[in-house]
């Protein structure tokens, strides 16, 4: 069986335009995401707190929250968040779960494609088009 041998500056190489690869992703994902025809943040911290709601919505839901119900969280305030406009957006349980799921699938569909172009040596970091 041969010898599989690989250059340090292969590796290096490999590892540097992996890195450019998460970069780009994280750029894309942090730019935000569409749900609803509104674009809301997409950072970590803003994905995170969504899915933490998304979570709670999910609970309220099989605890028997009813479609329209605004106070499903706080019942002396509509449960709102906003878009990255600023626009304040009321959601009942589902809507939130919703949301949720939009953040959800951005990501999955952002890592999924990083890992397409980190297969294939010949796409482009910034313009393939495998980026969502």
């Amino acid at each position: 069986m041969p010898l599989l041998v690989v250059s340090q500056n292969g590796v290096a190489e490999q590892k540097e335009r992996d890195a450019a690869i998460d970069e780009q992703t994280a750029s894309r994902i942090a730019a935000g995401f569409v749900h609803d025809g509104r674009t809301y943040a997409g950072t970590m911290e803003d994905v995170l707190y969504i899915q933490s709601f998304g979570m709670l919505a999910v609970a309220q839901i099989v605890n028997g929250s009813v479609d329209g119900d605004l106070r499903w969280l706080d019942q002396d305030n509509d449960f709102t968040w906003y878009d990255i406009g600023g626009v304040a957006v009321t959601f009942d349980a589902q809507g939130a779960y919703n949301l949720a799921l939009s953040a959800a699938a951005h990501i999955a569909a952002h890592y999924r494609a990083a890992q397409i172009i980190k297969g294939d040596a010949g796409q482009s970091v910034t313009t393939s088009g495998h980026w969502p």
